[in-house]
C-alpha cells in the first residue's frame, strides 16, 4: 500500500511545470451521432514513476498523512487539495 497508484497525483502532473513534460496522441471510441467512432486527441503523457518518493516526501514534509483502514482494506488517508498542491511544487522542483 503506497501512492504508486494514487491517481490524486496525476491531476498535479497536469497543473506542475517540469523539463519533461510532454503530451501524446491518444484515441478512444466514442458514441458519435449513435455510431461508434474511434477519435484522437493530444494528451498529457502520464508518469507514476516518482509517485512514491513523492508521496513519502508529503508524509514526511507535512506530517498531514494518516494510515487506517477502510473495510478490512488498509488505507492512506490525507487531504487531497494540500496532496495535489504539494505535488505540483515537488514535481516543479525534483522532475527533469
Amino acid at each position: 500500500m503506497g501512492h504508486g497508484n494514487n491517481t490524486s497525483l496525476h491531476l498535479a502532473e497536469y497543473r506542475a511545470e517540469f523539463p519533461s513534460k510532454r503530451r501524446v496522441r491518444m484515441g478512444a471510441p466514442v458514441w458519435v451521432d449513435g455510431a461508434r467512432q474511434w477519435l484522437s486527441y493530444d494528451d498529457l503523457a502520464l508518469n507514476d514513476g516518482d509517485f512514491e518518493r513523492l508521496g513519502a516526501a508529503f508524509a514526511r514534509d507535512t506530517g498531514l498523512e494518516r494510515q487506517g483502514r477502510i473495510g478490512q482494506a488498509p488505507a492512506r488517508l490525507m487531504p487531497q487539495r494540500a496532496l495535489v498542491d504539494y505535488a505540483v511544487q515537488w514535481m516543479g522542483r525534483n522532475r527533469r
